[in-house]
């Protein structure tokens, strides 16, 4: 069990939360994920392995799931909530 206080490597980085925020904004607003290229959009960057290396990087700190290879899979975990505020 994790104690209630984040651990610093527990704690996306600010870029990691905006992809964290994005993500509840979509499946909330249209009720699925985006896609990498809708992420790389929203946030002005241009490369695909950029958001490749973020969502792995959330992925390993707990706060998304995902199924590799299959599009739009991309869901936010208990501790993706709590962090944005959110309980679930």
């Amino acid at each position: 069990m994790r104690s209630a206080a984040w651990a610093a490597a527990d704690v996306p980085s600010p870029r990691q939360a905006e992809v964290l925020r994005f993500i509840r904004r979509c499946v909330a607003g249209r009720g699925y994920p985006p896609t990498n290229r809708e992420i790389l959009a929203e946030l002005g960057a241009t490369s695909t392995n950029w958001s490749a290396d973020v969502l792995r990087a959330l992925e390993r700190k707990g706060f998304i799931t995902r199924l590799r290879g299959q599009p739009r899979t991309l869901a936010l975990t208990r501790a993706g909530h709590r962090y944005l505020g959110g309980g679930l």
